[in-house]
């Protein structure tokens, strides 16, 4: 399955032989993935026979890494919003060279070999249902669509790599290949179709195919490099789908769906870093313009509205950026919106002095409201991003794509960072990719400089080497043994290594700090010239051990609730808290707080699991409930359609 993480050979960057200063490597385990984490995860799901409409667009990423079990059959395509550009909507599916253990496939060769999978549940392809149930026959114009990209951030299948689509007969006990598509670059492939995804629609019109019990399915052919390089054995050869849709009623020309939707995850409101610490931190730091994308793959235009909202985690304050209602014009021909007031928002707040606390963390939600049709699918139209203040410095958002190394024995890497205000260094945090091979002893120094011109070392560590966590892209932290490290001003973090072996530290794909970070392989220090981020981490302080300093997603408070039916059609929804709020007195510290699009308040009561929505009309509502003990507060966006 996956992990993005891929195989950039040196002659893609310029460079002739292996003998090059700088490169990167696929990984070859995939944390997310591995057993320890996912131990309760079946590999094969079942269910009952689904009916049709089939639609999935993925967006739901940042929930799960795994497709939904209400959909899919297996769990080999890995679900994510950061291996694909410019998809149809956020979060896509990616098929690899990764296994849903983590792994290379222990069968993996250099010549092409069928890889991950991408398998629907059982669907009912005899009957109609929604009405009178009646048989489906070829003049009910069913087709199965979706959009596929190769490579995305990642690494390109090869010519005689490549993805298929597969039919499965019921009655025939076999699968038939109905398309596919051989291996190619993303340059490539856009100058052939002129386009980031292609969208491909295939009728189902053989009797064979139009029975219960239909599936389809995914898959991919990879191939790893030969064992002459066995450092380069990693992920390779990805495959991004979205939008998968498979329904009655439909033709050729059906180029388009009813959807608006963000097409990429929500941005920092940092200008240069993605995490700062909090002693650290001035309102300076702050973006100016926050940059969207938000695309309307219907034919017709829409009026949209937009907003932003910022909570405070565990606080009272909150800010809410209104953009206004515009007009939003189909994708094709058009392009994405292109409207100051939602693309490219203002930041237009300031956040509360920290005080004394030196950990801080707000919620920036970003929503899209449709007044015209109804739309496939309503989550797209909500990103979220947490924004964490604590002792970390980070330019990385957290995940690895690729490892980092330098082929140079004895060669230094600094990567750049500004204090605002003189601080202490109390550590260095460096995340290690995971090998299938045994523990690495490649040591290394660790190294702190002031000025790179003069070379002037601050602080030389003592003999170290790799150390790789048991956990999901957890960071290991290096403690810098002078507690009198004072800087000030611009430093740089970083190391000399031995040997001419990769670190293979961490190295995110999506984030570019290239103009950060400089090496030195010759005696004289030069920029890298890779695009991305490396994933290591300045600690500001002696007190950071108390905290988690990667960047995680959102917690939910621990009295996160569930809100149903949503959409709403009826005059009433449930508003059920979990199991732990099991008493009177538990309920009687909630209060209930509904607003309306706009952020007006329009009822504060305390809690009931039963809440009357009959006053209301059709739109998007927020309701929060707050706990008066902990302060804790929790949001859904509730929908009412009638």
């Amino acid at each position: 399955m996956t992990k993005k993480i891929f195989i950039i050979i040196f002659f893609v960057f310029g460079y002739m032989s292996l003998s090059a200063q700088e490169y990167l490597t696929g990984l070859q385990v995939n944390p997310l993935l591995s057993p320890s984490k996912n131990s309760n995860v079946k590999h094969e799901r079942t269910a009952g026979y689904l009916h049709l409409p089939f639609l999935d667009d993925f967006s739901y990423y940042s929930k799960s890494i795994f497709p939904v079990d209400s959909l899919w059959a297996d769990r080999y395509a890995f679900i994510n919003s950061t291996y694909a550009i410019n998809p149809p909507t956020v979060g896509v599916a990616t098929l690899d060279a990764i296994n849903d253990t983590g792994a290379i496939y222990t069968y993996a060769t250099p010549t092409p070999f069928i890889a991950d999978s991408l398998t629907s549940l059982p669907i009912r392809l005899d009957s109609l249902f929604g009405g009178t149930p009646s048989p489906i026959t070829a003049a009910d114009s069913l087709y199965l669509s979706f959009y596929y990209q190769p490579q995305g951030v990642a690494d390109a299948p090869e010519k005689n790599d490549s993805l298929k689509l597969s039919f499965y007969s019921p009655n025939k006990h076999k699968w038939f290949c109905v398309w596919h598509s051989p291996g190619l670059t993303l340059d490539s492939f856009r100058i052939k179709y002129n386009t980031y995804f292609r969208r491909v629609m295939i009728p189902i019109t053989d009797t064979t195919f139009l029975r219960k019990g239909f599936k389809f399915r995914f898959s991919n052919y990879a191939s790893i490099a030969s064992n002459s390089l066995p450092s380069w054995q990693s992920n390779v050869d990805e495959w991004n789908i979205d939008y998968v849709y498979l329904n009655a009623n439909r033709n050729k020309y059906d180029t388009v769906v009813k959807d608006i939707s963000f097409v990429d995850p929500a941005p920092t409101i940092l200008k240069n870093y993605t995490q700062i610490p909090a002693r650290q931190f001035t309102n300076s730091d702050l973006k100016d313009t926050l940059h969207l994308k938000i695309t309307n793959l219907n034919r017709v235009l829409d009026n949209i509205s937009y907003k932003y909202v910022v909570t405070q985690e565990n606080g009272p304050y909150t800010h809410i950026y209104d953009g206004g209602v515009i007009d939003i014009y189909p994708f094709i021909p058009y392009g994405y919106l292109n409207y100051p007031l939602m693309s490219t928002p203002a930041v237009d707040f300031t956040l509360p002095s920290f005080g004394s606390s030196d950990s801080m963390a707000f919620n920036i939600t970003h929503i899209i409201g449709s007044n015209g049709w109804g739309e496939n699918i309503l989550r797209n139209d909500t990103i979220n991003y947490r924004q964490e203040f604590n002792n970390a410095y980070a330019y990385d958002d957290g995940t690895a794509e690729a490892g980092y190394g330098l082929s140079v024995a004895s060669a230094k890497l600094a990567y750049q960072f500004t204090f605002n205000q003189p601080d202490t260094l109390g550590g260095i945090q460096m995340f290690f990719n995971q090998t299938l091979n045994s523990p690495y002893f490649k040591y290394f120094y660790l190294k702190v400089w002031s000025s790179l011109s003069p070379e002037t070392v601050v602080y030389t560590s003592k003999r170290l080497r790799p150390e790789i966590l048991d956990s999901i892209n957890e960071f290991y932290t290096y403690e810098i043994d002078d507690i009198n490290l004072i800087l000030n001003g611009t430093f740089y973090v970083g190391w000399q290594q031995e040997t001419e072996d990769n670190l293979n530290v961490g190295y995110d794909r999506d984030i570019d700090s290239k103009s950060h970070l400089f090496y030195n392989v010759d005696g004289t220090w030069a920029g890298s010239s890779l695009s991305g981020s490396l994933m290591m981490r300045p600690l500001v302080g002696t007190n950071w051990r108390k905290y988690l300093t990667g960047i995680k997603e959102t917690s939910p408070p621990h009295f996160a609730y569930a809100l149903f039916p949503n959409p709403a059609s009826g005059n009433e929804i449930t508003l059920s808290l979990p199991s732990s709020f099991d008493t009177e007195k538990d309920r009687n510290n909630i209060t209930i707080e509904m607003f309306d699009y706009m952020g007006r308040s329009l009822m504060q009561r305390p809690y009931a699991e039963k809440l009357d929505i009959s006053g209301l009309s059709d739109g998007i509502y927020y309701v929060k409930l707050t706990n008066k003990i902990s302060n804790e507060t929790s949001v859904n966006k509730l929908v009412i359609t009638r």
